[in-house]
């Protein structure tokens, strides 16, 4: 039986519910464990003594069973740094950090009207943090990245809020749709925002290829343990 050939049905199970394969011979692991890997979401495993692998699928494990411990070689490819994503780190930190990447590469055009614009019809004041372009771009960026096709209507809804009425319920409003746009033309400007054929904007390979880097840099910093 080929182990690649169950691939498929094994990321169609393993995103659903936990499964448990034993019927792969000792040779034929090595390859599903490698061409799981090479998938988008899934995260660096951890490899126990007696040789099981649990594999983190879209936040669902996917348990693989060994007869034989794997290699000592394989184990170190799979605890790489290199595999971790932004998925993998806490959003807080990543977009503190990437938002200090953008404004630390000075390539990022800011709009005259930051220190006076509303980020929403609702809002009283602007915002008081001097760089919060910055980091409404960096978390604009972060959406994008686990959600493309994205345009300025969902980012409306998506940094929309409540609006306060006085006596009256409160009521959801959108945010501030140029606001929006302006975050979405800023990152299109420095090639890490593309339109999307679809409709929307997608992230680019350079914006995805920042955004991992950054996302390293934070889990060397503040390290994320993951229970399996």
């Amino acid at each position: 039986m080929a182990a690649v050939g169950w691939l498929s049905d094994v990321i169609m199970v393993a995103a659903v519910s936990p499964i448990f394969i034993d019927w792969f011979e000792p040779g034929e692991l090595t390859p599903l464990l490698t061409s799981l890997l090479l998938l988008p979401g899934v995260r660096s495993p951890d490899v126990d003594e007696g040789g099981t692998t649990a594999i983190l699928i879209n936040q669902s494990f996917c348990s693989i069973r060994a007869t034989v411990p794997l290699a000592a070689s394989f184990s170190e490819c799979l605890s790489s740094d290199k595999m971790v994503g932004v998925k993998d780190v806490s959003q807080q930190e990543f977009v503190k950090a990437f938002a200090a990447f953008l404004k630390k590469s000075g390539k990022l055009t800011i709009p005259e009207w930051v220190d006076l614009v509303k980020t929403a019809n609702y809002k009283e004041l602007a915002p008081f943090d001097p760089d919060w372009f910055y980091i409404r771009c960096a978390s604009v960026a972060r959406h994008l990245y686990m959600r493309g096709g994205a345009g300025v209507g969902a980012m409306m809804k998506i940094y929309g809020g409540r609006h306060r009425r006085g006596s009256v319920p409160c009521v959801y409003a959108k945010g501030s749709s140029s606001v929006a746009r302006k975050c979405l033309q800023c990152l299109e400007g420095v090639s890490m925002v593309e339109k999307d054929p679809r409709g929307g904007r997608r992230l680019t390979s350079t914006g995805v290829r920042d955004m991992d880097r950054i996302a390293g840099q934070v889990s060397a910093k503040h390290p994320v343990h993951i229970m399996v």
